[in-house]
């Protein structure tokens, strides 16, 4: 028997007598794979298949997928044993929502590894995830600012940010991740919450911020006013807390109505405890308003209760007109020039009947001393009307006419006003000289009136 071998690519045939074959063998190749749709995709969750659709002349040991963020692919998700022809696949977990991924199949055999084109799909989106690193801090009254780090927006763009106090007091949105809550109360302790919304919803709340206190404004209280006068007042206050921070201003706001108008302040770094101020220029006789106030980081106190002094009673200049013994007017002109006002008063002279001035002659009788009163108002810081001050009319005794004669002119006796003597003009008296002596003779007797009277009669009776 002849034996020929012959080899056959890697096989042998061995023919034993007359061509007897005994065993014949191929080469394999590596598997052909294919990728179909992906399934189950979530927001962190998808299933891969794949196809082995040629096994290569022998069966695969190994088939999986090739995944990632590009198509350098980085992780695989496979499984080993003995696989045909046929279907396969692959569930993926801890995906990014909204994220695409790049994947192929493969499968391995004795021969190679086969693998797939690129295919890709995309995790679905969800609500962001919960801003992290809250932080609130205050420098200002009534706010505090506050900032945040975005945390993942779950695939989707961040719509806005929602932020809220506790207590209630501040709630807004922003696209930024800072804001400035304000609105606070002063010395109220405050935190934050933030939440990011997308377009799926609303997302996680965060944790609580740090606590702020915004800071806290003076507060002060008012005292009685002192060292009244009638142009002048001494205010007095108290700081009573500082509030957050020193305060860099003090003072009162006055007037004559609780609106105030007016306010005099001091500047410099105050603590608490008690203040006053000198007002001058006031008017006499006036009701003023006043309130103290003080002013730190945190902004200016409120105003006290309303509080009330009166300046002093204005001053009243009593001239007197003596006729000397005879009688006369004096014009509303000289009384005018007698009560002359300086520059910075202004005068008012109140005639015998009226609180206006005289609209005709103020009488001046015989042997009768006649008084008119002047009263000087100082201006009102804030001008306004005043009223002049009523005075009691004196009592004017009517003029007793003397017997026709001659006509002598008799000057008026001095006035005084406020220490200083004033000559006044002359005044006509229709009284006889004789009569006039006997008149002034009279008249400076304080009991001589009745016998003033007994005298014209027994002098008339000698005519």
């Amino acid at each position: 028997m002849i034996s020929i071998k012959k080899s056959i690519g890697a096989s042998v045939v061995t023919l034993v007598g007359i061509f007897s074959f005994t065993s014949l063998a191929f080469a394999s190749t590596a598997p052909t794979v294919t990728s179909s749709a992906t399934t189950a995709v979530g927001t962190s969750t998808a299933t891969l298949h794949g196809n082995i659709t040629v096994d290569g002349g022998a069966s695969s040991t190994l088939e999986g997928f090739n995944y990632g963020t590009s198509t350098a692919y980085g992780s695989v998700a496979s499984s080993s044993g003995t696989f045909g022809v046929g279907s396969f696949t692959q569930s993926l977990t801890g995906l990014t929502p909204g994220t695409t991924y790049h994947f192929n199949v493969f499968a391995t055999n004795a021969s190679g590894t086969g693998t797939s084109s690129d295919s890709t799909f995309t995790a679905s989106t969800t609500v962001p995830n919960a801003p992290t690193a809250i932080t609130a801090a205050t420098s200002t009254a009534s706010q505090a600012t506050v900032t945040w780090t975005a945390g993942f927006n779950g695939g989707s763009v961040i719509s806005y940010y929602t932020i809220i106090s506790s207590p209630a007091a501040y709630s807004a949105t922003t696209t930024a991740t800072s804001t400035i809550a304000t609105g606070l109360t002063n010395g109220t302790s405050y935190t934050f919450t933030v939440s990011a919304t997308n377009a799926n919803g609303i997302g996680a709340t965060s944790t609580a911020s740090n606590i702020v206190v915004p800071l806290n404004i003076p507060t002060v209280t008012a005292q009685a006013a002192s060292s009244i006068t009638t142009a002048g007042v001494t205010l007095n206050g108290t700081i009573t807390s500082n509030g957050s921070a020193s305060s860099t201003i003090r003072g009162f706001a006055y007037g004559t109505t609780a609106s105030y108008g007016a306010t005099t302040t001091q500047s410099g770094t105050f603590g608490t405890g008690a203040f006053s101020s000198s007002i001058s220029s006031l008017a006499c006789g006036t009701t003023y308003h006043f309130a103290p106030f003080s002013v730190n980081a945190g902004g200016t106190s409120t105003y006290p209760a309303d509080s009330t002094f009166v300046t002093s009673a204005c001053p009243v200049t009593v001239i007197s007109f003596s006729s000397g013994g005879g009688g006369g007017t004096a014009s509303v002109a000289q009384l005018s020039t007698l009560l002359a006002p300086s520059a910075a008063t202004t005068a008012y002279l109140n005639s015998l009947s009226t609180t206006k001035a005289p609209a005709a002659p103020v009488v001046v009788t015989p042997a009768k001393t006649t008084t008119v009163t002047q009263t000087v108002v100082k201006p009102v810081v804030t001008p306004a009307a005043v009223t002049p001050n009523k005075v009691v009319a004196p009592v004017v005794k009517p003029a007793i006419a003397p017997a026709a004669s001659t006509t002598p002119t008799i000057k008026v006796g001095s006035v005084k006003i406020a220490s200083t003597t004033i000559s006044t003009s002359t005044m006509s008296s229709s009284s006889k000289p004789a009569q006039v002596s006997k008149t002034a003779s009279a008249i400076n007797s304080v009991s001589g009136f009745s016998s003033f009277i007994g005298w014209l009669g027994s002098l008339f009776s000698g005519f």
